[in-house]
């Protein structure tokens, strides 16, 4: 008996024998300790057909982004930068007003989100112009340190 007739018996084509036969081989280089891995390659190139560069376009999804939010966190910045100014300018020209603890605080976290995203632009090195509102901040802290000492919150609504 030869091949021939042992492949008719289990009724296999020579098609599909020698279809066999070339994914034994493929088989056997994959496995051999070399940089050609046959398998390796069609699965990749299966997958460049299927999903395209993928890489590149989340790459780019993701740069995009960072960069969408960063400009959310610079005009949160710059609105608390503007909350800040406005709530000093407050504080040192009108004295018929007496802000609550409650406004102090609120004042206070845009202080210490502002700072934040100062240093991170520093440390990341992106251009953001700061020392716009050194002076109102050390205004704010002056008041609240002042109040906190003096025990003078809330005392200005307890009189109207």
């Amino acid at each position: 008996m030869d091949i021939a007739q042992i492949l008719n018996f289990l009724g296999i084509s020579n098609a599909s024998f020698l279809g066999m036969l070339i994914l034994a081989g493929l088989g056997i280089i994959q496995a051999l300790p070399n940089d050609l891995k046959p398998y390796t390659w069609l699965c990749h190139a299966v997958k460049k057909i299927l999903v395209g560069d993928i890489d590149i376009k989340l790459d780019k999804l993701i740069a995009d982004y960072n960069a969408f939010r960063n400009q959310v966190k610079q005009r949160q910045a710059v609105e608390a930068r503007i909350r800040i100014i406005a709530f000093a300018d407050g504080l040192a020209n009108d004295t018929n007003t007496f802000p609550t603890k409650d406004a102090y605080e609120q004042a206070l976290e845009d202080i210490d989100y502002y700072q934040s995203y100062v240093k991170f632009c520093e440390d990341n090195k992106i251009p953001f112009f700061n020392n716009k509102c050194n002076m109102s901040i050390r205004i704010i802290h002056d008041s609240y340190y002042s109040r906190s000492k003096d025990g003078t919150f809330g005392k200005e609504q307890e009189n109207d």
